[in-house]
């Protein structure tokens, strides 16, 4: 099965999330948790990055990563 491809704000945000390593522990930790935590925490990020004025195209992508085939696509960009 291929994995899903992903919009281009999105693969900034994974390339984002692998070259800071605060960022890459947090997304690693987001891994143990169930799928409905996992998506809490993700939107909690998002609403964070709303607040600061992030553009909308970034808290989409945050978002995008509640789904667990997406989250999966992001763990293997960042494990290559």
């Amino acid at each position: 099965m291929s994995e899903p491809a992903l919009p281009e704000e999105l693969i900034k945000v994974v390339q984002v999330i692998g070259e800071s390593p605060e960022l890459r522990q947090w997304f690693a930790g987001l891994e143990h948790l169930g799928e409905g935590m996992r998506a809490k925490r993700l939107e909690e990020m998002a609403a964070q990055l709303s607040a600061c004025g992030e553009p909308e195209a970034v808290v989409l992508a945050v978002r995008c990563l509640a789904q667990p085939e997406v989250y999966r696509a992001a763990q293997l960009a960042l494990q290559s």
